[in-house]
Order: structure tokens, then C-alpha cells, then sequence
């Protein structure tokens, strides 16, 4: 199963702030987290996205390649960012 624009085009990231960033992945930019935690989605073989950079192709699929959130880790994320609004 493949995910489509796991960035939102680009939305996303100025709501991934350094301290969630770092609760998540330490040492991770926004487009970095948000990618990990993407690409640990349970059953997610693949991700869709653009840039119009080459170095952040790179860096995706550094970060794609990188070792994935477990599903506990995952699931402590899932709920603490539900009750965000």
C-alpha cells in the first residue's frame, strides 16, 4: 500500500514544532518526523511525494530508509496527538 503526499504539500510541517519533533525522532527536522512517522504507518510499503530539490529527495529517502517508530511508539504518538486540536 502506497501513501499519497504524506506532507500535505508542504502543510504540514509548520505544525510539527522542534519540541514535537524532538518527542519523536530526536535530531529530526518537521519534514524528517513527519516522513518517520509516515513511513511506520502498519502496512505502508511506500510514499508518494514531490520536491523540487534534489537534496530533499535525498534526505526523504534517508529518513524512509531509516528504521521505522515501533507500533507501541507509534500508538503513544497517535494518542497524544489526538487530543490536539
Amino acid at each position: 500500500m502506497w501513501g499519497s503526499a504524506p506532507l500535505h504539500g508542504g502543510d504540514l510541517i509548520p505544525h510539527i514544532n522542534d519540541r514535537l519533533a524532538d518527542y519523536i525522532s530526536s535530531d529530526s527536522t518537521s519534514a524528517q518526523t513527519a516522513l518517520k512517522v509516515a513511513a511506520s504507518t502498519p502496512g505502508l510499503t511506500g510514499l508518494l511525494l514531490s520536491t523540487t530539490q534534489t537534496r530533499y529527495w535525498y534526505e526523504a529517502a534517508d529518513t524512509v530508509a531509516s528504521h521505522p517508530l515501533s507500533p507501541l511508539r507509534l500508538k503513544e504518538i497517535c494518542d497524544l496527538l489526538s487530543s490536539v486540536p
